[in-house]
């Protein structure tokens, strides 16, 4: 199968180190990609080292979001990490 045919995630990320800047990018990966490897490659985008920042999944609800950590399954991948998410109700 090639990388067109595989299930891939949108994922827009916002850097909010600086809350004058707060650059934001969007990247489209593979779902098969681990959190680890996204975390990687934000890191590669950002200019950072991978463990000297945390990476949250956030979520509106009820007036307010949730957070949620990539850190706690860095062996996840993408698709298990949303299919997850969606079965504790955070998607």
């Amino acid at each position: 199968m090639g990388d067109a045919d595989q299930e891939h995630v949108l994922c827009i990320i916002r850097d909010m180190t600086n809350a004058e800047t707060q650059s934001k990018f969007v990247l489209n990966l593979q779902a098969s990609l681990t959190c680890q490897e996204l975390i990687e490659e934000v890191a590669k985008r950002l200019g950072y080292e991978a463990g000297s920042f945390l990476l949250n999944y956030e979520k509106p609800e009820d007036g307010g979001t949730v957070e949620v950590s990539l850190h706690v399954s860095l062996f996840v991948t993408l698709f298990a990490c949303a299919c997850i998410l969606i079965l504790i109700g955070y998607l």
